[in-house]
């Protein structure tokens, strides 16, 4: 019974086209210790994580490339973008902030692997130092 009712949801929000939506969002690469940025359009699927619009956006744009460890207690752990890897001797690495409406910035409590972006959200991808 639970199958059934299961298969019908997800019939359901596929006809209706809800698992199909993608919504559009801003991410900015920064490098905070050189304070470039580049910022890129990408999408993400209705309610998906981070991690699926920036996989959308390096086979989209060949310019942006990412590198991600898998840890056993907190998921996916961002190690390289662009090219630039943290590093525990240098005491870097990649710090996921969230544009607010005032103008300011807030880091993100989860990783990419479990942040889910809104709509149009700015999101930044900032190479920092700890």
């Amino acid at each position: 019974m639970a199958a059934t009712t299961l298969l019908s949801t997800v019939l359901v929000l596929l006809v209706t086209g809800t698992l199909c939506n993608r919504d559009p969002i801003m991410l900015t690469v920064a490098n905070g210790l050189t304070q470039t940025r580049h910022t890129y359009s990408s999408s993400v699927a209705y309610n998906g994580v981070l991690l699926g619009a920036m996989k959308q956006l390096r086979m989209e744009d060949s310019s942006f490339n990412f590198t991600t460890r898998e840890t056993q207690d907190y998921g996916p752990y961002l190690v390289s973008v662009n090219g630039l890897a943290g590093s525990d001797e240098d005491h870097t690495y990649w710090q996921l902030l969230v544009d607010c409406v005032n103008g300011s910035s807030t880091v993100a409590q989860v990783g990419v692997g479990c942040y889910i972006p809104k709509p149009n959200e700015h999101i930044i991808l900032n190479f920092t130092t700890y």
